[in-house]
């Protein structure tokens, strides 16, 4: 279980925020950017899993600007009442509350950010237009299309449903097409929201995949450990070159067997021999023949 505590924005601003911490030493922190929905149970579930992969995880509330405590469930209802509160947020104000909960978790070590559906927007411009964090990874963040062409300043992960009612494929294009050098860009087939277990679009598969990928990246960027996962990818290849070894041995077998045909020419000599010493028998029996035939003649 975390905790919750208070934020000073640059502004002033008092604002709540949950925090889950790992146990043992961090491998570095999280800003977990929340939803339209408020930091709700799901978003809570959220940063105990990255406190479990090891990383301080910090969601600041920011609908408490409008009215503290707002948490909202999945229902039409809530969505649309999620729509106006996000509408009633300027990014920019979240952005400054964004900014003290990467202050307050920076003593793990390298920070990072990563934001779902609203929050998966304030990600990537968190990433554009703040200073301070390591890597970013956006979820599909709606209206990414119109801020695609801006510069991060530390590399970025997305992931996007090809189902997405809410973001149409030619906004993901954009940011494939913005030609960004550290910025990943995946796809699934899924609809939005598809890494909320508590939403009707959940998509295992697709949500499990994008997790894994977003823990590699952060890995990478944020606990810095990149270096052994190429030797991981390198071991299988000798293996494969010592399968093909002994493909050659029966070769070397097919060869021995050939031997025999040499000792077959040897058992034709006898033949040879055999044939001859009857012929020379049968001349030896002619010549007596003749010899009668003398005899009559001095007769």
């Amino acid at each position: 279980m975390g905790e919750t505590i208070i934020l000073r924005a640059a502004d002033g601003f008092g604002t709540t925020a949950y925090v889950a911490r790992p146990r043992g030493k961090a491998k570095g922190a999280l800003v977990v950017i929340q939803e339209i929905f408020g930091v709700n149970r799901h978003m809570r579930g959220v940063a105990d899993g990255f406190a479990r992969d090891g990383y301080v995880a910090i969601v600041p509330s920011l609908f408490d600007r409008i009215r503290p405590g707002i948490q909202l469930g999945y229902a039409d209802a809530d969505i649309q009442r999620g729509i106006g509160l996000k509408q009633a947020s300027p990014t920019e104000a979240a952005l400054l509350d964004i900014a003290a909960a990467r202050d307050a978790v920076k003593a793990a070590g390298k920070v990072g950010v990563v934001g779902y559906c609203w929050g998966g927007f304030l990600a990537w411009v968190a990433c554009t237009r703040l200073k301070g964090f390591a890597a970013g990874v956006s979820y599909y963040g709606g209206g990414i299309g119109g801020v695609a062409g801006e510069k991060p300043g530390c590399p970025v992960q997305f992931h996007f449903g090809e189902k997405d009612h809410a973001i149409p494929m030619t906004d993901v294009a954009k940011v494939r097409d913005a030609g960004h050098r550290r910025v990943e860009v995946h796809a699934y087939p899924a609809g939005h929201g598809f890494n909320c277990d508590e939403r009707g679009s959940f998509d295992a598969a697709s949500a499990r995949q994008a997790r894994a990928r977003a823990i590699a990246f952060f890995a990478a960027h944020v606990a810095g450990e990149a270096a052994p996962a190429p030797k991981a990818k390198a071991a299988p290849k000798p293996k494969e070159k010592a399968k093909a070894r002994p493909k050659a041995r029966p070769k070397a077998k097919a060869k021995a067997k050939a031997r025999p045909k040499a000792k077959t020419k040897a058992a034709a000599r006898p033949k040879a021999k055999i044939k001859a010493k009857p012929a020379a028998k049968a001349k030896s029996r002619l010549k007596p023949k003749a010899r009668p035939k003398s005899r009559s003649r001095r007769r």
